[in-house]
């Protein structure tokens, strides 16, 4: 993660503009959840510029949260919430449903298998607002890319990837496709 401190609401790393697009496949935005925090940036980028929005933050690792809060400028209130969870077991157990789901986990290189399953979208899927959409970083040059993409086809009507200079993100959505 990257954090311009001179511009609080600056998205300096390219394939975090590009999670932001999901914004314009939804008609309106009051929800969103995020799997895996990083830097917490773009998650914290959303909150300051769609103010109608809540939005959980889901992070399996205590010391990647601590550090987001240390050094990247995360700040918690009623509108921002950080949970240390699994991002799937959390899916599983809480019934909440978004307007916005992201997906930017990593363990090293590599999405964690289990957050790239049919299992796992059907899941994110059910989780979605009618008119919701998922939105997931994936390392396009791993084994696992088309399959990642194949799977995605397999659980939404639409998937429409963007090529992020180095990351794919891939926007998976049911209902009309848009244009």
């Amino acid at each position: 993660s990257i954090y311009d401190t001179t511009n609080e609401l600056a998205l300096p790393v390219n394939y975090t503009r590009y999670m932001t697009v999901g914004l314009a496949y939804v008609p309106q935005v009051r929800s969103i959840l995020e799997i895996g925090l990083g830097g917490g940036r773009t998650a914290y980028y959303l909150h300051q510029h769609v103010p109608a929005a809540a939005i959980t933050v889901v992070e399996l690792d205590p010391e990647v949260i601590a550090l987001a809060q240390r050094h990247f400028g995360i700040v918690t209130d009623q509108r921002f919430r950080l949970v240390q969870r699994d991002g799937r077991i959390y899916l599983n157990q809480n019934q909440a449903r978004h307007d916005l789901i992201l997906v930017d986990a990593y363990r090293g290189t590599f999405v964690p298998f289990h957050l790239l399953t049919r299992e796992f979208f059907m899941i994110a899927k059910r989780r979605l607002q009618p008119g919701g959409a998922l939105v997931q970083n994936i390392e396009p040059t791993t084994m696992l890319y088309p399959a990642a993409i194949a799977t995605l086809k397999s659980v939404f009507a639409h998937v429409e990837t963007y090529d992020a200079g180095g990351n794919v993100v891939a926007v998976a959505y049911d209902g009309p496709a848009k244009t």
